[in-house]
């Protein structure tokens, strides 16, 4: 679960669902998804 946060980019809002309050928001929900799913 933590190699999740490892792709947050610093000026993003943490939150406790890094890949939707984050991937959604920010529009890097296509860039958050390759990299859960590589890790």
């Amino acid at each position: 679960m933590g190699a999740e946060m490892h792709y947050v980019r610093p000026g993003d809002t943490v939150t406790l669902n890094p890949e939707r309050e984050i991937a959604v928001p920010t529009g890097i929900k296509p860039g958050a998804e390759n990299q859960r799913l590589a890790a």
